[in-house]
């Protein structure tokens, strides 16, 4: 995401694959405008701008569909999800990737939307039945330590680092093996035209083989004329 030359608008790059079906939500940290959250499936997916390949982190998938979400806007950290079984997901990176820091039951209905406000201390749930709901945030999911905004940048980047030697490793790996066809590919021509011009010469060991016999033949015949002579020659003494 880069500012737009002349305005204040960010333009998202093209990121493929980013989820297994659609995208609910899209979202940029509102502390760290580099990595942007998206949900779809019922997975939810953390990305860097930098990093178009692949996602830096993963979480643990929900027992049931997501349908949105939001980032925090007083933790750095965290964010909140949204279920088709009206579960509302609370999760902190920093703290737990594979579970839910607080999953919290809102409606027998499915959720579909989800704001928080700015100071990020109330949540307000739209249901598929039509009913709103506004939830007041426990305080210390709206207090951080001075360390966490510097961990949890320092996450990031370190993650970013790992994926981004990750994807060039496959794509190494995928040059590798590119190479490796193209050179089985040459290997296999070069045989067929060693094997044709073997084809077209003959076989060596045939040539040198016949070459034996005709000489083998030619000495006989030599000695059989040599033996002839002789004969002639010894009955014209007598």
């Amino acid at each position: 995401m880069n500012p737009k030359l002349g305005t204040n608008s960010r333009i998202l790059n093209s990121f493929e694959n980013c989820q297994h079906s659609n995208i609910m939500h899209v979202e940029t940290n509102p502390f760290y405008p580099k990595n942007f959250l998206t949900i779809g499936d019922n997975t939810a997916k953390i990305w860097c701008e930098d990093l178009q390949e692949s996602n830096i982190f993963t979480m643990k998938p929900s027992s049931a569909r997501l349908t949105g979400g939001c980032w925090s806007p007083a933790r750095i950290s965290v964010f909140y999800t949204i279920r088709v079984d009206g579960v509302l997901e609370v999760w902190d990176f920093l703290f737990e990737q594979r579970l839910p820091v607080l999953p919290v039951k809102v409606a027998d209905f499915p959720l579909y939307t989800l704001k928080a406000n700015e100071k990020g201390s109330l949540l307000c749930v739209g249901a598929g039945d039509g009913s709103t709901s506004i939830l007041k945030m426990d305080p210390r999911l709206l207090t951080a330590n001075r360390l966490e905004r510097s961990n949890t940048m320092e996450m990031f980047d370190r993650e970013t680092r790992r994926e981004r030697i990750l994807v060039n490793r496959k794509k190494a790996l995928k040059v590798e093996e590119s190479q490796k066809k193209i050179y089985a590919k040459a290997r296999h021509f070069q045989k067929q035209e060693e094997e044709e011009k073997r084809k077209r010469a003959g076989c060596p060991v045939k040539k040198a083989e016949m070459e034996y016999f005709r000489i083998l033949e030619q000495v006989k015949e030599e000695r059989k004329q040599f033996l002839m002579e002789n004969i002639l020659d010894k009955d014209k003494i007598f």
